[in-house]
């Protein structure tokens, strides 16, 4: 075999530590015997000297909650999108997403094969496996050592030595601006203290938020994601308007969530939320929820539009829908968007059955029946089609969902999205799932960012609720995949990322495991 020189880019002298299925269990239960000093700087492929110095920085001001690095290959956007005259801000954007820094040569993948001592590939980590991948950041190939097959150059190969490479973390559900509450809610201030009082600190927030602040937001928020292995974040974004009193301020501060993403490097799905009301038995929205509302949902609808317009040539920004929950949209409103989505092909999510309050209140109105069950008996119908593929709704949290509804959920292919921490932070409940249910994972509030911890959360708090310790059969491979390939799938992106595959992004995150004492079982 020819001889091929390689990019040295860590030690590979250390002691090897052998790996098997369960090795992702191990990172899950003990990833914090991690050092706080030995934490670990991206890796990846980060276009541009400036997104890797802001990792860098995150990890020395410690930011990062892990001993893992997120690192994605992006490809560069389209000359045509510059968003700075889409704005109607008065604040108005300072990044035109057309301008993007030139990456520094050592830390461009483009064009080059990657190996590592171990890659997440097939379900398990794998030796001797090499990514090729092209000038647009795809994979363009994937093969093992015997790749005399193939004409590489010299210097082509980047061996990332003693690191093992996963397919970047998807984080299907989140609320960037929430993370601003960290310190604000603690838990047992007061013993009266619950989900609704929370909300109200979240209204405090959003009083007096504009362009410049939104985004900043997100832009720490973003940053401290991208440096714990989230490489595409699925945004549940309701707070819409800066000046109700101008239609320049309408609609505005959702290019605040699009620049912060395209500063940062980190893949959006924007998930653009209806809101119309203040709960079931209100037609209009509380003073304080002006800045989510839409009067109505065709002008919902033609802002999502124009905004898709603006967006198809951003090959890292794409737009999903959401109704925000069926406290806050009123039936038919809830239907005219799922039409709208299903002739686009476009997810729709919204939240669903977090509280026991919302299906008090959705009883009183809705003839006894709770929101899942006017989801699926008043909503999701599509004529007399018996079997319905509903494989891009999800609904996010399901805490005091009924069994029956999620057997339902399971035989339409509507997703779930779990949020643990958020859900045990705020005391929601534990959900009621099995092995059958299509699990994705998200950081919501973002109190902490971790999505090991969200992984590890959600077995835990199964094996709890069913004093067992395999329940919905959540072992190591089956976790992982909740927060990756599932969560793909449920943005609507599962061609782009998800896992290592030919065609698709190549966005990963690392892991040094030099620094992780494991043990084989």
């Amino acid at each position: 075999m020819k001889q091929i020189k390689t990019e040295k880019v860590t030690d590979k002298k250390k002691k090897k530590v052998p790996l098997t299925l369960e090795s992702i269990q191990q990172l899950i239960t003990r990833h914090k015997e991690v050092e706080e000093g030995k934490r670990l700087a991206s890796v990846g492929a980060r276009l541009g000297k400036q997104v890797l110095k802001r990792m860098k920085s995150n990890i020395k001001k410690g930011k990062n909650e892990q001993q893992v690095a997120a690192a994605a290959v992006k490809p560069e956007l389209d000359p045509k999108d510059d968003f700075q005259q889409v704005s109607n801000s008065s604040v108005k954007p300072k990044l035109a997403l057309s301008i993007k820094p030139k990456p520094d040569p050592k830390d461009d993948f483009r064009g080059k094969i990657i190996t590592a001592k171990w890659i997440w590939f097939n379900g398990s980590f794998q030796q001797n496996v090499l990514l090729k991948i092209d000038k647009d950041g795809k994979i363009e190939d994937i093969f093992k050592e015997d790749h005399e097959l193939f004409t590489i150059e010299e210097g082509k190969i980047v061996d990332l030595g003693e690191m093992a490479l996963l397919p970047g973390f998807v984080n299907a559900h989140s609320h960037a601006f929430h993370r601003e509450l960290r310190g604000l809610s603690q838990i047992g201030n007061e013993g009266a203290d619950n989900f609704w009082k929370w909300r109200q600190n979240m209204y405090k927030l959003v009083e007096d938020i504009d362009y410049g602040k939104l985004k900043k937001i997100c832009i720490d928020t973003f940053s401290e994601m991208l440096s714990v292995g989230i490489t595409t974040v699925g945004e549940f974004h309701y707070v819409h308007h800066s000046n109700k009193a101008s239609s320049d301020g309408f609609f505005d501060l959702d290019m605040a969530v699009i620049e912060a993403a395209c500063e940062v490097g980190i893949r959006l799905v924007l998930i653009e939320t209806l809101y119309m009301r203040a709960g079931f038995s209100q037609s209009e929205i509380n003073p304080e929820q002006w800045r989510f509302s839409s009067a109505t949902v065709e002008q919902f609808i033609e802002h999502v539009n124009k905004l898709r317009e603006k967006l198809k040539n951003n090959d890292l920004v794409t737009v999903a829908l959401a109704v925000h929950s069926l406290r806050a949209v009123p039936v038919p409103e809830a239907i005219k968007l799922y039409q709208y989505a299903q002739i686009n092909n476009l997810p729709l999510h919204l939240h669903l059955e977090e509280q026991p309050a919302e299906l008090d209140d959705c009883r009183l109105v809705n003839e006894g029946k709770d929101p899942a069950e006017v989801l699926l008996k008043n909503i999701l119908v599509n004529g007399e089609t018996e079997e319905i593929d509903n494989s891009l709704i999800t609904a996010v949290h399901c805490t005091h969902t009924k069994r029956s509804n999620l057997d339902e959920f399971v035989k339409r292919k509507i997703n779930v999205c779990i949020c643990p921490c958020t859900e045990g932070y705020l005391g929601d409940g534990i959900p009621n799932l099995n092995e059958f249910d299509n699990i994705c994972l998200g950081t919501d509030c973002n109190n902490r960012i971790a999505m090991l911890e969200e992984m590890r959360w959600l077995a835990f708090c199964q094996n709890m609720r069913t004093n067992t310790r395999n329940c919905a059969n959540l072992n190591g491979q089956k976790l992982f995949e909740c927060a990756t390939i599932n969560g793909a799938k449920s943005l609507g992106i599962w061609s782009k990322i998800g896992n290592f595959v030919v065609g698709k992004q190549m966005d990963f995150f690392g892991i040094l495991f030099k620094n992780f004492k494991l043990k084989i079982l």
